[in-house]
């Protein structure tokens, strides 16, 4: 568990992690330096977490900073050591960089979707080599549902379809599902068996913001 907010105050201390065989805690003093830290999203590549976010530059001042400035960091919970990524190389000015939602890890790259900044498409980095790469332009907008298919990953495609982006050959494909929540909703909860893909319930962009309590399964086949 990363950054976050403790009533109208930053979280304080920053991070803690549990192991799910004992149920027990521990904190994470390596991210406690960057208190005021509000994550958009975390990956873990297996051996180390990549975060997004925004770095709170008055956390003293609680829910009332207004300045707050974006930050990219790596943590190895082995060395309990956080560092920021140098961005020096991205595809996008570094105002962009708190629009980075990481999606999942290839084996090789993170992935980030820019939902708050459809504009800017899917981007890569290599922790590696330290490469980032903008994706091919998608068929359509990259909206707010993602669904991280291990080598690949799917937005929705307007109201009928679905848009599959191949990390290989860096192309997309569109498939036509018909109407389903996973392209007329949004916060659905999203799961990928390997065969089909469950979008269950999610909010209706109405008045009241309904949550249904159904769902569907989608292959994604071609």
């Amino acid at each position: 568990m990363i950054g976050g907010n403790s009533g109208d105050a930053h979280a304080d201390p920053v991070a803690g992690a549990v192991d799910p065989r004992t149920g027990s805690w521990r904190l994470l003093p390596g991210l406690d330096g960057y208190f005021g830290l509000m994550p958009s999203g975390a990956i873990w590549t297996g051996q180390e977490v990549f975060l997004t976010g925004t770095l709170a530059l008055c956390p003293e001042l609680g829910s009332a900073c207004s300045r707050r400035q974006p930050i990219f960091l790596r943590y190895d919970p082995e060395t309990d050591q956080a560092r920021e990524v140098d961005t020096t190389g991205a595809p996008f000015g570094r105002r962009r960089l708190s629009a980075l939602i990481p999606l999942g890890w290839t084996g090789k790259a993170v992935v980030f979707s820019t939902q708050n900044d459809p504009s800017a498409g899917l981007v890569s980095y290599e922790p590696g080599s330290g490469k980032w790469r903008l994706a091919a332009p998608a068929p359509c907008r990259v909206g707010a549902q993602a669904a991280w298919l291990g080598n690949r990953v799917a937005f929705p495609c307007g109201q009928r379809q679905v848009q599959v982006y191949e990390f290989g050959s860096d192309t997309w494909r569109t498939v036509t599902r018909g109407v389903s929540p996973f392209n007329s909703r949004n916060s659905s909860a999203i799961a990928w068996t390997g065969t089909n893909l469950i979008v269950w319930s999610g909010m209706l962009t109405r008045p009241g913001n309904p949550t249904p309590a159904s769902g569907a399964a989608l292959s994604l086949a071609r």
